[in-house]
């Protein structure tokens, strides 16, 4: 077959193994037994003084000595009738030429068009960045026609026995554009027939490299199909390891292989180079090639996750203008709409009468418009958007971006949610940028319009710290917000509630210490402040009177009430959950209470949650007493293991128990509570299996560290422990956990392991571990009652 110029069509169409379309038959050689011994001989002799050195790290395609079925499974040239898989290894091809010359040929299919692939590959100055084998590149000057001369080294790694050789190789290049394609007098092969991939690689073998004659593209297009072309050759009497060095990078567009709507091209290079006669050529011909297609991957990889972020950014475009679109156009329902305005009439008539807000003008119209953007603003749901405006409606009264401005500056000083905190509680703190003018504003307009111009001032403060801002811009939000309903002239029930609510949080604000923050906190939260006051009083006489009887009982309080007193007002407020246990407390004042007082108040403020193991508490406080402050730190994440509750397999409702598996966790106190800052993400996955793994806690705390960063193991404990629970008890064995890879590995067969071929041992393990702590809460029980009796 006729080949003229880059035109190569074998007549056994053999497309890539990498490609979408269905292989070839095979054709088979009557000789090609002693074909491939006689290719082993002269494989074994090419390797024999570089044996050491050569490793690939990938198969290169296309080698004749590779095998002799790499004819068949690289193509002599891509046609656009053939599509490579998207994402799959680049196609490469590599063919001997006189002398120590290499011709190396590769193609990859990329999705974008040819211009944006273009764009990347004549941006010189980038290229480095783009390709990962370029060690160097360097514009030394550019032409008129877009070309370029470029100073560049190039590198190929591989690795032998765990060590990095690197085989460098510098030379200076004229870049040369062709946008309508290379001319096919400039092209080598012009005479070439052939008929299979040996015959090409037969006459390539011959066909001698010429100056300003390029290697043929390695991909070629049916006719009025538009190619470009760059060319690159190495410069005379310039610096260079190469005697010849002559490249071409194309770029087609494929039209049968895109989907609908999008863009697909192929880019291939085609090079022929020769190194110098001192420069050995046959221990890293294997390694440039597969460095060539890994530099074709880079570029895939960089020109389609441009592409997929630009898409990524206009879509996020398109849906912020779609969403500001839909918020324009956007308005209450009508019902809501009432409310609003009923809102507006009741807090500030005046706007309505005067269809203005101190200055602003303001219709009902600008209430469908506002409220939209509030709630976008804002962040919450249109329920907790109407919570804030029926507590003030201000922020529907003034401008949408005002309202995204202080929001945004609160935020900047503390955090978002803090800053929804204090707009919660006095929303008119969102009518900063409102001046007063003459008019009919009232008292609480005026106070509103005075306390957000100070709340600006606070923020501008730089003299102030963040968190003195907020706590300052805290307690009189909380004092505004409680002399509201006094200042509109409604004070009625409801209105000093909120009032004398408000006062009590702003004081709890202040407070000089915790202990009386805890009081006015719990004042605050009462429905009924004096009946609060009253019932903590009742407790406290019924506690003196129990410390008359018991003169033993007062004298140790006595000998510890000077560091008692400062704690006095949080120890008030739980008065009547304590009560019952005051002769058990009083007991251990003596040996614990120094290293339980720093963190008193902060027991009482969690005293509710305490109280119901109260009892064990202080039976075991030898253990507990000096892990109390890193207790008090991870409470709510140690609270859901005071009780185990012991679901059926199969989720069936109203077949769980629930037992307390306190006391057996006690032993292991001493181990865990000092991990828990590292260990506290595992304990919500844990917990459910803890029935599963309680067993073999013994022998699973010395490997505890080792998955600090596995928290999927806990997940799958129970699965773990069925199937490799075994292996603790066997001498030695456990030890391979000391391995790097192995906590690794574990996890990740845990998420392999099918829980169905085990689930009846779990149902007995539940099961048993169920009554054995079952048996112990009775015995706490009866603890309980102990208590209770000596209580006169």
């Amino acid at each position: 077959m006729a080949l003229s110029g880059a035109v190569v069509r074998p007549k056994t169409a053999t497309p890539s193994a990498r490609v979408a379309t269905p292989r070839s038959p095979t054709l088979k050689n009557a000789h090609a037994v002693p074909r491939r011994a006689s290719r082993l001989a002269r494989q074994l002799l090419a390797l024999l003084p570089v044996a050491s050195m050569r490793k690939r790290k990938r198969k290169v395609l296309g080698r004749e000595d590779e095998s002799a079925e790499a004819d068949e499974d690289t193509p002599v040239v891509l046609t656009d009738s053939v599509c490579l898989i998207p994402g799959g290894e680049p196609v490469v091809r590599l063919e001997d030429a006189p002398g120590n010359a290499r011709r190396i040929f590769t193609g990859v299919d990329i999705g974008a068009s040819v211009e944006e692939v273009w764009e990347v590959m004549t941006n010189y100055e980038e290229l480095e960045s783009r390709i990962p084998n370029l060690a160097q590149n360097q514009v030394m000057k550019r032409s008129e026609d877009g070309g370029a001369r470029l100073w560049q080294v190039g590198q190929a790694k591989w690795t032998v026995l765990g060590k990095d050789f690197f085989f460098k190789a510098c030379t200076t290049l004229d870049v040369h554009l062709w946008p309508n394609g290379l001319p096919s007098e400039m092209t080598a092969g012009q005479q070439m027939c052939a008929s299979s991939s040996e015959e090409v690689r037969d006459y390539d073998r011959t066909l001698p490299l010429v100056r300003d004659i390029f290697p043929r593209p390695f991909s070629i297009s049916d006719e009025g199909v538009p190619v470009r072309d760059i060319t690159m050759q190495n410069v005379l009497n310039e610096r260079s390891d190469f005697v010849h060095y002559r490249g071409v990078w194309r770029f087609q567009p494929l039209r049968g292989c895109a989907m609908d709507g999008q863009d697909m091209m192929r880019l291939t290079f085609s090079v022929e180079c020769q190194p110098h006669w001192f420069l050995p050529v046959a221990p890293v011909e294997g390694r440039i090639a597969a460095a060539m297609a890994e530099n074709m991957v880079a570029i895939r990889s960089f020109i389609e996750c441009r592409k997929a972020q630009e898409a990524e950014a206009e879509a996020k475009a398109a849906k912020a203008k779609a969403d500001a679109e839909a918020v324009e156009q956007a308005s209450p329902d009508e019902e809501l709409q009432e409310r609003l305005w009923q809102l507006v009439q009741e807090q500030h008539p005046e706007a309505i009468r005067d269809e203005a807000f101190l200055a602003m003008p303001f219709k009902r119209v600008d209430l469908q418009r506002r409220w939209p953007r509030l709630v976008q603003t804002l962040g919450v749901s249109e329920h907790q958007a109407l919570e804030i405006v029926e507590t003030d409606v201000t922020p529907l009264l003034v401008e949408s971006d005002d309202v995204a401005e202080i929001l945004s500056r609160l935020a900047a000083i503390s955090s978002r949610e803090k800053a929804l905190e204090l707009i919660g509680i006095y929303p008119s703190i969102l009518a900063h940028d409102v001046k007063l003018t003459k008019g009919h504003a009232g008292v609480s307009t005026i106070a509103d319009v005075i306390y957000a111009s100070r709340v600006r001032n606070v923020i501008d403060d730089v003299q102030k710290a963040d968190k003195g801002k907020i706590e300052e811009i805290e307690v009189y939000s909380h004092i505004l917000a409680g002399l509201k309903p006094l200042v509109r002239g409604k004070l009625d029930a409801e209105g000093l509630q909120t009032l004398r609510s408000k006062l009590l949080e702003a004081s709890a604000t202040i407070a000089p210490n915790n202990a009386l923050r805890i009081l006015l906190k719990r004042l605050a939260e009462a429905p009924d402040p004096l009946a609060f006051l009253l019932w903590q009083t009742k407790a406290g006489l019924s506690v003196a009177w129990l410390l008359l009887q018991q003169p033993s009982l007062a004298l140790s309080i006595a000998n510890h009430s000077p560091r008692i007193f400062p704690h006095l007002p949080s120890i008030y407020t739980r008065l009547s959950v304590i009560e019952p246990h005051v002769p058990g407390i009083v007991r251990i004042l003596d040996p614990y209470f120094e290293v339980v007082r720093p963190h008193l108040d902060r027991i009482m403020e969690r005293m509710d949650e305490i109280e119901p193991h109260l009892p064990f508490i202080l039976l075991n406080l030898d253990v507990l007493a000096k892990h109390c402050g890193t207790l008090l730190d991870y409470f709510d994440d140690l609270l859901p293991f005071a009780i185990m509750n012991f679901d059926d397999e199969d989720g069936e409702k109203g077949r769980s128990e629930s037992v307390q598996h306190l006391p057996v966790l006690l032993n292991y106190v001493d181990f865990i509570v000092p991990r828990l800052p590292r260990l506290r993400h595992h304990l919500p996955y844990i917990r459910p299996h803890m029935v599963h793994v309680m067993p073999y806690l013994d022998k699973l705390l010395p490997y505890v560290d080792l998955f600090e960063d596995h928290p999927q193991a806990s997940a799958n404990a129970d699965v773990l422990t069925a199937y490799l629970g075994w292996v603790l008890y066997v001498p030695v064995l456990p030890r391979v956990l000391y391995l790097p890879v192995m906590p690794w590995a574990i996890t990740r067969l845990s998420c392999y392991l099918p829980r169905r071929w085990v689930r009846p041992l779990l149902r007995r393990r539940r099961r048993r571990l169920g009554q054995r702590l079952a048996t112990t809460q009775a015995g706490r029980s009866k603890m309980r009652l102990t208590v209770a009796k000596e209580k006169p």
